[in-house]
């Protein structure tokens, strides 16, 4: 078992409101994540999107220290 945020092997146990393994650590500094379908509207909205690119996002943010607005601010810049 490693962190899937981290990648430490230490003082890692599953947890149920990130639906993966965490370190203390990180499982302390992160926040409870949005379901997939939530993630798609908020950040997508009625965008279409390919599922493969819906599922790498989805997965970054999932494994992110952030939640869904920061999430957000760090990944979509405005020209």
């Amino acid at each position: 078992m490693y962190c899937k945020i981290c990648g430490d092997t230490k003082n890692v146990k599953y947890y149920n409101r990130f639906g993966y393994f965490a370190c203390k650590y990180c499982a302390k500094g992160t926040p409870a994540k949005v379901n997939k379908e939530t993630f798609k509207k908020v950040y997508f909205g009625n965008e279409p999107v390919l599922n493969s690119i819906l599922n790498e996002f989805y997965e970054d943010y999932k494994f992110s220290k952030h939640n869904l607005q920061e999430y957000i601010e760090k990944t979509i810049s405005n020209y």
